[in-house]
């Protein structure tokens, strides 16, 4: 003797439900949110020739992608950008913002490490000789 089958709408509903509201939950971190370590160089613009510094060469970040456009590529072309205007000589402070890293609308800095940088900057027109 055959046994009737159950109609399938009725078997688990509740944990097929529950399974395809987690699933959706977990795709939708996943596609919005991808966080990235990177190793980025420090480089310093406007600097006039009189002008030598001292600074660390890199800066650790991490960096929030809410898309996946965010590439490999991307993440070797981040640098942190300090502009040599706002550097007085001696000991300067700078801490690390997203401004520093031109980043996309669709990426944020979360962190830094250091967050914050020393860069000693020395003025080479005191010490020429005449």
């Amino acid at each position: 003797m055959r046994k009737k089958a159950k109609p399938i709408t009725t078997k688990n509903l509740l944990l097929k439900g529950a399974s395809l509201f987690f699933g959706f939950c977990f795709w939708y971190i996943y596609i919005h949110q991808h966080i990235h370590t990177v190793i980025a160089p420090i480089s310093f613009d406007d600097l006039t020739e009189e002008m030598s510094v001292d600074a660390p060469e890199h800066v650790e970040i991490v960096i929030r992608s809410k898309d996946v456009i965010f590439s490999e590529h991307d993440k070797e072309n981040l640098a942190v950008h300090i502009d040599g205007h706002t550097l007085k000589p001696g000991k300067n402070s700078i801490t690390l913002t997203e401004k520093h890293l031109f980043l996309p609308e669709h990426v944020s800095l979360l962190s830094s490490t250091p967050s914050t940088i020393l860069v000693y900057v020395t003025d080479n027109t005191k010490h020429k000789k005449t």
